[in-house]
């Protein structure tokens, strides 16, 4: 698992346990996020949400830009892709 990653696992960990970090995460992600080793462009919009007992949400990756739809509709792209978000 990348340095990104783990750090992002971190911050859910901590939002799960620390209700005043998950109130900090949502009013002030950036900074928030910064602090845990992931700092983004200030320009760039960060949205913070939270499943709940009757409400799931399904955040669709941005399409990387060197995958074809050939490649796509291949089989073991479905199993690539899943390794990292199923």
């Amino acid at each position: 698992m990348d340095e990104g990653r783990k750090n992002m696992a971190k911050v859910i960990a901590r939002a799960w346990t620390d209700d005043s970090y998950k109130k900090r995460l949502h009013s002030h992600p950036h900074e928030t996020l910064a602090e845990a080793g992931l700092k983004l462009p200030e320009h760039h919009k960060i949205k913070v949400s939270e499943d709940s007992e009757d409400t799931t949400h399904i955040v669709i990756p941005r399409r990387p830009t060197n995958i074809t739809d050939g490649q796509l509709s291949n089989h073991q792209m479905h199993a690539d892709i899943c390794k990292f978000f199923c």
